[in-house]
C-alpha cells in the first residue's frame, strides 16, 4: 500500500514539474508581427542624440494634461503630446483587429478592458513617434503622474551616461519587485533589475533599440502594456527601474482605464484557472533567472 502511495505521489510530482517547467505556456508567448516593421538602424543618418518626452493624454482630459505638463517642462527637454486612444470608443471589429482575445482568456482568465486596450495602443503610438524623431532616448509619461523635476532630471542625465546598463527604465512602479542593484548613481539613486513581478507604465525611459523590439511584437495585444514591457527575456532587453527612492507616483485621481468595462466579460472555468496558474509560474520563473543573469553580467 505504501509503495502504491509513493508511486502515486511521485507521478503527481512529475506531472506538476512537467506542467510548471516543460509545458510551453508562460515562457515565450509573444510573436513578431511582420506588419509592425521595426526601424533599420544600419544607416548612419540622422545622428540620434538627446532625450524627448511624450505625454499620453486623452483629448477630453485637458485637466490631466495641465496637471502633468508643468513638471515635464522643467526637465528641459522637448515635450510632445500623444493623443491617447479612447478605449471605450473602439468598436468590436476594431478590437478584434488588434487584440488576441484568446490569449487574454487563457493566460489571464479574463478579457481585456477597453481602457486597457486603448492604453496599449497609446503607448504603441508613443513608440512610433519616438522612432520617427531624431532623438536617442525617450521618456514616456501617462497624464496622472507627479514627481520632483530636479531629481528626475538628474537621474535621467545619469542614465544617458550609463546607457550600457539598461534598455528600459521604469520610474513609476507597483510592487516591491525584489530589486538587485546593477549601478549606483552619485545622487544616491540605484538602477536595479527586478527578480519578481512589477507593473505600471506611468513613467519610463527607453532607447531606440527597445522601441524597435517592443513594436515588433506589440500587435496583436496579448496582455496589458505594463505586463508586456517587463517581459525582457522575450525581447532580449534589460528592463530596469530606479530605487532609493522611487521617483514618480500616480496621484491624479482614479485611473480612467479602470472606469471602463471588460470587452466581453470573464472566463473562470477550471481549465482556464489551471492554465493561468502555469502561465504565471513559468513567467515568474523565467523572469527571476533572466534578470538574475542581467544582474550577474552587469
Amino acid at each position: 500500500m505504501l509503495k502504491k502511495i509513493l508511486i502515486s505521489v511521485a507521478s503527481a510530482l512529475l506531472v506538476l514539474v512537467f506542467l510548471a517547467f516543460v509545458y510551453p505556456v508562460g515562457y515565450f508567448v509573444l510573436e513578431t508581427n511582420p506588419k509592425m516593421k521595426g526601424e533599420d538602424l544600419s544607416h548612419a543618418l540622422p545622428p540620434y542624440q538627446g532625450v524627448v518626452s511624450y505625454i499620453i493624454n486623452l483629448d477630453r482630459s485637458q485637466d490631466r494634461y495641465a496637471y502633468v505638463k508643468p513638471n515635464v517642462d522643467q526637465l528641459g527637454i522637448s515635450v510632445e503630446r500623444i493623443s491617447a486612444v479612447e478605449g471605450k470608443a473602439l468598436s468590436d471589429a476594431e478590437i478584434n483587429e488588434v487584440v488576441d482575445v484568446q490569449t487574454f482568456r487563457e493566460f489571464l482568465s479574463h478579457f481585456p478592458k477597453k481602457g486597457t486596450i486603448g492604453c496599449s495602443l497609446s503607448h504603441i503610438k508613443a513608440w512610433k513617434a519616438f522612432l520617427e524623431s531624431p532623438f536617442e532616448y525617450a521618456v514616456i509619461f501617462e497624464d496622472d503622474v507627479n514627481f520632483d523635476p530636479a531629481k528626475l532630471k538628474t537621474t535621467m542625465n545619469d542614465l544617458t551616461q550609463n546607457g550600457k546598463y539598461w534598455d528600459v527604465v521604469s520610474f513609476e512602479i507597483s510592487h516591491k519587485g525584489a530589486p538587485l542593484t546593477i549601478k549606483s548613481f552619485p545622487n544616491g539613486q540605484k538602477l536595479v533589475v527586478y527578480l519578481t513581478e512589477i507593473s505600471h507604465t506611468g513613467a519610463y525611459m527607453l532607447n531606440r533599440a527597445a522601441a524597435i523590439k517592443l513594436l515588433d511584437k506589440a500587435l496583436p495585444i496579448k496582455m496589458p502594456i505594463d505586463h508586456y514591457i517587463t517581459r525582457g527575456w522575450e525581447f532580449g532587453l534589460k528592463f530596469t527601474g530606479i530605487e532609493n527612492p522611487r521617483l514618480v507616483y500616480q496621484r491624479y485621481g482614479t485611473s480612467e482605464i479602470n472606469q471602463t468595462n471588460h470587452f466581453l466579460g470573464t472566463d473562470t472555468n477550471l481549465f482556464s484557472t489551471v492554465k493561468k496558474c502555469i502561465y504565471k509560474l513559468q513567467s515568474y520563473t523565467i523572469r527571476f533567472f533572466y534578470n538574475l543573469k542581467c544582474y550577474i553580467e552587469s
